[in-house]
């Protein structure tokens, strides 16, 4: 429905992002607007910047963001999936920024590795959360969605139902692209929308073999957050921060013993070059 071009603001003499929609309705105008005042209210580093949002003489509706150079997160995974360490490096980050947007009262609602953009800053990756289109105020999480939008196959089962959605909405879905960060598949899916819906209600997760870093105490952290039922999942994007940085500092302590329930380790023998950037940050700290 869009489309994104590289300008020049005029005013501001500053290069951007700018997104356009392709089919101007007066509906598709006003999602596109809506995205542009949750981006306003947003300030993090893991969050796009918005600069200038309106509609043309012509009825065009814009958004004028931060012109980020990097690839997405989904075209890594296609290359080559991260391992453990990595991914998690990663996902502390965008979480931080996740974490900011709940508590300005914005539940994203579309969390996926199409979503996040790794870009290249010292001393190392950063990866930044995008396309907030059909992000929801937590003003309305008490009422039941007209419409159910999203991708299904990182989709909570309550958003799926047209449930209201919470923070533990964006937990599910962070932890979903977690997971096939360090997997190179999601763990739910199917041939059609149906099918897919009932894997994500009713499917088990299933313990990926052969993950590089993969361990028990991951695991625990993956499965709490992958919890059907939102009252038994990981409360908020603050506490899978929190855990996700306790497992990173525990896991990368020198001579550390293997628990009976740690998988043997397996590195990536050629790492992307984002990864070594990552590895590089990761070294630094």
């Amino acid at each position: 429905m869009g489309e994104v071009w590289q300008a020049q603001h005029a005013t501001l003499d500053r290069p951007v992002a700018l997104k356009l929609l392709r089919i101007h309705t007066s509906e598709l105008r006003a999602q596109l607007l809506h995205e542009a005042r949750v981006l306003a209210s947003l300030r993090h580093p893991a969050i796009v910047g918005v600069h200038d949002a309106g509609v043309t003489a012509e009825g065009v509706a814009y958004i004028a963001m931060d012109l980020l150079v990097g690839q997405s997160l989904s075209t890594q995974i296609y290359r080559q999936r991260l391992d453990a360490h990595a991914a998690v490096a990663l996902f502390i980050e965008l979480l931080g920024g996740l974490e900011a947007a709940h508590t300005a009262g914005v539940i994203h609602r579309d969390i996926k590795p199409d979503n996040v953009l790794l870009v290249a800053r010292p001393p190392g990756v950063a990866p930044i959360l995008i396309d907030f289109g059909i992000a929801q105020g937590t003003a309305t999480g008490g009422q039941r969605s007209p419409t159910v939008a999203g991708t299904p196959e990182y989709m909570a089962p309550e958003q799926l139902r047209g449930m209201p959605c919470d923070e533990r909405t964006d937990v599910w879905a962070s932890c979903i692209s977690l997971y096939e960060t360090i997997t190179g598949r999601v763990p739910f899916t199917g041939a059609d929308l149906a099918t897919t819906a009932r894997s994500v209600i009713t499917s088990p997760l299933a313990y990926p073999t052969d993950v590089p870093g993969l361990d028990g105490k991951l695991w625990s952290i993956l499965t709490c957050g992958l919890r059907k039922d939102a009252a038994d999942r990981t409360a908020s994007a603050c506490e899978l921060r929190t855990s996700l940085a306790s497992w990173l500092a525990r896991d990368t302590l020198p001579n550390l013993p293997m628990s009976n329930s740690d998988a043997p380790v397996r590195r990536l023998s050629q790492p992307s070059p984002f990864e070594t950037l990552i590895r590089k940050k990761l070294t630094k700290v």
